[in-house]
């Protein structure tokens, strides 16, 4: 996002996760060129693009300092709890929501419009598959009931089990459009034959939706 243009860019973990080392790696492993010739159609620039690659990959190869040119790293930051300086544009996320506990969701998510100024925008890419299995058995977690299963204490290892539709719905209430814009799906055979409340009631077209990605924008305070 910096390298197309974006004035600042701010990432936030509730961990300390990120990796100066990984991030030089993951640019040396692409040609400037190729970089350039990639990102060269999205740009509205190609003379501040070509700067600005130029600049990261100045600080890949001396590896010194941290690369708070080109982002700022919060962490730990606790959404609920932590303020950031001024609104902001655009907030994305990518396999962050299907792992909060189901019970603060809707708390989180008013508090990530709170960040959005006026007419703001995010683009949320959410996994809905079971995270224990998602490839042999994406919808295993559909089965369980009870004290079997938790949305709260599984969501951060196997996820909350919101499906697409109910996630509109919360993104809806905040005060966002929301639309979904890419999906993706698993064969009917990966359903389980048993499903507990509330997925027994919901159609298979709902239930078999593997990912979503989410565009929203924040709609106008009417006074």
């Amino acid at each position: 996002m910096w390298l197309l243009g974006a004035r600042n860019v701010t990432s936030v973990d509730l961990n300390h996760l990120f990796v100066p080392a990984a991030l030089k790696e993951s640019l040396l492993s692409v040609e400037k060129t190729e970089l350039f010739n990639i990102m060269k159609k999205h740009a509205r620039s190609e003379e501040s693009l070509s700067n600005r690659i130029n600049q990261v990959y100045t600080w890949a190869d001396a590896m010194q300092g941290s690369p708070s040119d080109f982002f700022i790293y919060l962490a730990p930051f606790d959404l609920l709890a932590c303020e950031l300086n001024g609104p902001v544009d655009f907030i994305y996320s990518i396999s962050t929501f299907e792992h909060i506990p189901k019970s603060i969701v809707s708390q989180f998510v008013e508090r990530m419009a709170s960040f959005l100024g006026s007419d703001g925008e995010g683009m949320h890419c959410i996994d809905l598959t079971d995270h224990f299995d998602s490839k042999a058995n994406p919808f295993g977690f559909l089965a369980l009931a009870g004290d079997d299963y938790s949305d709260d204490s599984y969501a951060d290892s196997r996820g909350n089990r919101i499906r697409g539709s109910e996630w509109l719905g919360i993104f809806r209430k905040s005060g966002m459009t929301a639309e979904i814009v890419m999906s993706s799906r698993a064969p009917r055979s990966h359903l389980p034959e048993n499903l507990a409340s509330p997925f027994h009631a919901m159609s298979e077209e709902e239930l078999l939706v593997t990912s979503v990605v989410i565009h929203l924008v924040k709609q106008p305070v009417i006074t």
